[in-house]
């Protein structure tokens, strides 16, 4: 994005030269100029006997409102030698100067917006946020909402990697890195995948998401992965060497299955995922500190405090998450509670449940 001249007559051809050498002149070459026309300007007023108008308060703001072209005049040469000066070369020198500096400005800003535009911005420096690996179009879209709906994401912020698109999809909302493969050293290091708090991988095919998310599992420090696959094979195979990692199956023919015996089973796997639309699916883990309890209190507590339903907990330390849990079913510090509500409870409210 760029500001183009169309040289059609001598004075265009004219505006083509100057703005092609604006963009050539570099910051030091610019500030060495101004130096010189700054210093060459206050001793030629000097030499011309000007007294007022050349000390330390004036001079500045004297030069400052030539080069923009202000001119209040509550300030000007008093001899005539020294307007000469003002006419011949501080006011053409000062302007020039100036309008090179709002070009370079222009220019840089562009750069940075097409830059990020295009995906070749680094994003190194980002910490806690979300990186998703790949795009599959409006189903990728609509993820990326869904992350953004939640607090840690909208704050944190969330990077796009991808190597299929050529701009930023969401310019809007999200950060864009394109790469070669979203498996190489460039897609973490430049989306700080190291950093982040969790990676979602999403590629277009099992293969390229398995690849990615191993490579993100060998990472010297690994965030939470979720990786989504077509197929049981990849993603068993990413559970044995990334325990911890969460590989998605597809469910779509499970959600057919129960929807023709369970009408609404389908609708109802929706609004609790989605953090958009009604009641949605929360967790959180028990505090240190908090005192033993067991999910029939838990429950009770959930319901009566902040109309919240337990409906899953997973012990620390353990893989297995117990659905619809005994009441008896024991509840401790470190332990991972599974409920739905209007939206995410506050560490106030947690406190509250669990007292």
């Amino acid at each position: 994005m760029s500001l183009t001249i169309i040289p059609t007559s001598p004075f265009g051809r004219f505006l083509r030269k100057i703005q092609r050498g604006v963009a050539e002149v570099t910051w030091t070459i610019l500030a060495l100029s101004a130096v010189i026309h700054v210093g060459t300007s206050w001793l030629s007023l000097i030499i011309f006997g000007e007294g007022e108008i050349t000390s330390p308060a004036i001079f500045p703001y004297y030069y400052l409102t030539t080069a923009t072209t202000v001119g209040y005049g509550d300030f000007s040469p008093a001899t005539t030698g020294a307007r000469y000066i003002a006419g011949f070369w501080i006011m053409p020198g000062a302007v020039l100067l100036f309008t090179a500096v709002i070009g370079k400005l222009i220019q840089a800003f562009t750069e940075r917006w097409t830059r990020a535009m295009r995906g070749r911005e680094d994003y190194a420096d980002m910490r806690g946020h979300v990186v998703v690996f790949g795009w599959r179009g409006d189903r990728s879209r609509r993820l990326i909402e869904l992350l953004l709906a939640e607090e840690s994401a909208a704050a944190h912020g969330l990077v796009l990697v991808t190597r299929g698109l050529a701009e930023n999809p969401m310019p809007e909302a999200i950060q864009f890195v394109r790469v070669e493969a979203l498996s190489g050293a460039e897609a973490s290091r430049r989306s700080a995948v190291e950093q982040a708090d969790v990676a979602l991988i999403f590629g277009e095919d099992d293969d390229e998401t398995l690849a990615a998310a191993l490579a993100i599992g060998a990472l010297p420090r690994v965030p939470r992965i979720v990786a989504y696959f077509q197929t049981t094979g990849p993603a068993d195979l990413l559970r044995s060497y990334c325990p911890t990692a969460e590989a998605q199956e597809s469910l779509s023919i499970e959600l057919m299955a129960r929807s023709a015996y369970d009408p609404g089973a389908s609708r109802l796997q929706r609004i609790m995922l989605s953090s958009l639309d009604g009641p949605t699916q929360y967790s959180f883990t028990v505090p240190t500190g908090a005192l033993p309890t067991d999910c029939a209190q838990a429950l009770t507590k959930l319901k009566a405090k902040c109309d919240a339903t337990l409906i899953g907990v997973q012990h620390e330390g353990s893989e297995a998450l117990m659905m619809n849990p005994a009441s008896a079913c024991p509840i401790r510090p470190g332990d991972r509670i599974f409920y739905i509500a209007d939206h995410r409870l506050t560490p106030d409210d947690v406190a509250g449940v669990l007292t």
